[in-house]
């Protein structure tokens, strides 16, 4: 299982998922990314700079 570290950003983000009804999904999805952080879907992104090695994943609604 790997580790999950959620931005500032992601964490101000959760409270707009929950109210737009996506919070199942995104719990879902979590899951996925824990024992698979390259699965596909959702899209991912590798982060360079100081973040170099850490992977980027976005969820929305098409997810």
């Amino acid at each position: 299982m790997y580790t999950l570290i959620f931005l500032s950003q992601a964490q101000k983000d959760a409270k707009k998922l929950a109210s737009s009804g996506l919070k199942s999904k995104t719990l879902e999805l979590i899951e996925i990314i824990k024992f698979n952080p390259l699965q596909y879907p959702p899209d991912y992104q590798f982060l360079k700079g100081d973040m170099q090695g850490l992977i980027s994943r976005r969820i929305n609604k098409q997810h």
